[in-house]
């Protein structure tokens, strides 16, 4: 680790958190030390007497995309591809994508990936109506609520052949 910081000092107590954030998509290292009280911007802190072990938090990004038209002729399929800024094989995380036509928090899962950086699924619609679609990377079947990252929502109409 060479670019240490600190993010909290606790002064007392058997148990020291905080929470983090990041803007864009990264991985990032933390370690906790107990040790003397810091006395400037060093790390370890001064008398170190002990370490956890290393723990890597993987920022994630996520977009959705449509290979082919955001308009299809009723029952043809539609291939939808989300894809991710990192590999969610070694994570926690599935990247999922839901039908939240009925309004985000009655989503639908219509398909979901374990690994990789993208995940196609098909998907059609035997009468003529507009579904609304969202990508997720999170824990699976808990979006929008354990989200770590949401794309856009993306628009997919089916018409009757000859339209």
């Amino acid at each position: 680790m060479t670019d240490q910081a600190y993010v909290a000092t606790c002064a007392s107590g058997t148990t020291c958190s905080v929470g983090v954030t990041a803007k864009t998509a990264a991985t990032t290292q933390y370690v906790a030390y107990v040790g003397a009280y810091p006395t400037d911007d060093s790390a370890p802190p001064p008398n170190e007497d002990v370490a956890s072990p290393v723990v890597e938090v993987n920022w994630f990004s996520v977009g959705i995309g449509l290979t082919g038209s955001s308009v299809a002729h009723i029952n043809d399929p539609v291939t939808l591809t989300a894809t991710t800024s990192r590999n969610v094989g070694s994570s926690p995380f599935y990247i999922e994508i839901y039908d939240v036509s009925g309004g985000i928090g009655n989503g639908i899962l219509k398909g979901y990936c374990a690994s990789g950086t993208s995940c196609s699924i098909s998907v059609t619609a035997s009468i003529r109506i507009t579904s609304t679609y969202i990508a997720y990377v999170a824990p699976y079947g808990s979006p929008p609520n354990l989200a770590q990252a949401q794309s856009n929502q993306f628009a997919v109409t089916w018409i009757n052949p000859g339209q």
